[in-house]
């Protein structure tokens, strides 16, 4: 999952992925407005989920914060689909 986000993050802001720790922060990095929203819905697409708005907004999150969100929503998407 972690890798997911740092290959994303990489992805859009231009940086080497070993440059993506889970501890920074996308806009410690560069990230402006618009890249925060492309970084969710991208992130939206590949796993087939729903995050939470706030992370569309530059706001003081980590990667791993982020991460772990993506984590969350799979889970809630795969209780929802276990139940009968």
């Amino acid at each position: 999952m972690l890798g997911v986000v740092r290959t994303t993050l990489s992805d859009i802001l231009g940086h080497r992925r070993d440059d993506i720790q889970p501890q920074s922060r996308p806009s410690e990095l560069g990230a402006e407005s618009f890249d925060f929203l492309q970084i969710v819905l991208t992130l939206e697409h590949v796993f087939d989920v729903v995050l939470p708005h706030a992370f569309a907004l530059p706001a003081p999150f980590t990667v791993k914060e982020l991460a772990d969100a993506v984590g969350v929503a799979i889970k809630a998407k795969d209780f929802e689909r276990s139940r009968p």
